[in-house]
């Protein structure tokens, strides 16, 4: 009988959840130049549905100026 205690994580690592975006054109957004193309929000999320909440806020917004909202992808 071995006196060793066998290790096993009892927590998956944490999720990190980034928005993602399509971009028309070139833009200059907070003092930075993004896109064309998809473009990776700045901010990382704890969760997809937090991640996606906060894109929905600003949807609208972003829309009118040629912004389209990708989705949220999991991060390792």
């Amino acid at each position: 009988m071995s006196t060793l205690l066998e290790e096993k994580r009892i927590t998956k690592p944490a999720s990190r959840w980034r928005n993602f975006y399509w971009l028309d054109k070139q833009m200059l957004i907070n003092g930075e130049m993004r896109g064309p193309g998809r473009t990776p929000s700045k901010f990382v999320w704890p969760t997809k549905d937090i991640a996606e909440t906060m894109a929905e806020k600003r949807r609208e917004e972003w829309e009118k100026i040629g912004v389209k909202y990708l989705g949220a992808e999991e991060e390792s």
